[in-house]
């Protein structure tokens, strides 16, 4: 029984849910993930992830361990929920409209999640890349120092060999 329980998947749980956006009776929502000592007053770097599905289906929790791996290097994490055709018989029009909804929440949420508004990434799966597109369109400048905050975090995680 022991060595059962020791080979489950660990499971992994966001440290907030909250709702974004509510559209027709659905609420979507953020899974947020914090670093350790996170206090509303810090000015972190952030991320939101978008789950990938051919804009059918998924889930955010696709994107579980990834945030916890940025909360633990001192981000804060988003994964986003998005309308999916097979759930909610939406186009990817929505989704896309959703993904700015999730990015717009976000920023001018900022202060509350001790995030520094100017400053974070949005990370995607292949078939959500269309929608990114347009998102980065929208905020190029944004996401141009996002990248090299990212970057910074990666060269720490090769420095610490995780």
């Amino acid at each position: 029984m022991m060595a059962f329980s020791a080979m489950a998947e660990e499971q992994i749980t966001p440290d907030q849910i909250v709702t974004y956006k509510k559209v027709g009776g659905v609420e979507l929502k953020l899974h947020v993930f914090k670093p350790g000592g996170h206090q509303a007053s810090d000015k972190r770097p952030a991320v939101v992830f978008f789950f990938g599905g051919g804009w059918k289906g998924g889930t955010p929790k696709q994107f579980y361990e990834q945030s916890r791996f940025f909360a633990k290097h001192g981000m804060v994490a988003f994964a986003a929920e998005y309308r999916v055709s097979n759930v909610h018989k939406t186009s990817p029009y929505e989704c896309v409209k959703d993904g700015k909804s999730a990015i717009r929440w976000v920023r001018e949420y900022a202060s509350q999640w001790g995030v520094a508004r100017s400053v974070f990434r949005k990370e995607k799966r292949q078939s959500f890349r269309h929608a990114i597109m347009c998102l980065r369109a929208l905020f190029q400048p944004l996401f141009f120092m996002a990248r090299q905050t990212t970057l910074r975090h990666l060269r720490m995680r090769s420095a610490l060999h995780v």
